[in-house]
C-alpha cells in the first residue's frame, strides 16, 4: 500500500461535494435535474466538471491524472486504482466495494452509519476519507 497516495486520496475525498461521490459505480455522470447517476462506458472525469462523479477508485484514477481524465473507460478503473495505490486485490475489494465485509460494513458504528442503512447509499466521500486515514494509521485493516 502506498500510504502517501492514500493520504492524498483521503485529502481529495474530503473536498468532494456529495453529488460527486458515488460508491455504486466506478465513474458516472450526475444529472442534476433528475438527481441520479448514469454510467456510460466512457466518462470524462474531472474534479472541475460538475457532472462527473466517482467512487474511491475513480477518484484515485482522477488524482493520478491530475484531476482531469478525458474519456476514461469505466472497465479499467479498478485495475488502474489498484496499481496506483499499490493495493492487493483483497485490500481493494474492502476499500472499493460496499458489502458488509467491506471496511465500511465492518466499521459502521464508528462511521456513524446505522445498521439498517444500505451502505451503497450511506457511505459518503467523508466516510471513505476517514476509512482511508484509519487504515493508513493502522487502526483499521483492509483484510
Amino acid at each position: 500500500m502506498n500510504k502517501e497516495r492514500m493520504i492524498l486520496l483521503a485529502e481529495l475525498l474530503e473536498t468532494i461535494k456529495p453529488h460527486k461521490f458515488n460508491l455504486e459505480t466506478w465513474v458516472s455522470v450526475y444529472d442534476e435535474q433528475c438527481s441520479w447517476h448514469s454510467s456510460p462506458d466512457y466518462v470524462d472525469l474531472s474534479a472541475y466538471n460538475c457532472n462527473s462523479a466517482a467512487c474511491v477508485a475513480g477518484w484515485a484514477v482522477a488524482m493520478k491524472n491530475d484531476l482531469t481524465v478525458n474519456q476514461l473507460h469505466c472497465r479499467t478503473v479498478e485495475d488502474e486504482a489498484i496499481e496506483y495505490l499499490e493495493l492487493t486485490h483483497r485490500e481493494a475489494h474492502h476499500l472499493f466495494y460496499y458489502g458488509e465485509d467491506s471496511i465500511y460494513g465492518q466499521n459502521r458504528s464508528e462511521l456513524g452509519i446505522l445498521e439498517d442503512e444500505p451502505l451503497a447509499k450511506a457511505v459518503t466521500a467523508k466516510h471513505a476519507a476517514m476509512a482511508i486515514r484509519k487504515v493508513v494509521e493502522g487502526e483499521w485493516s483492509l483484510s
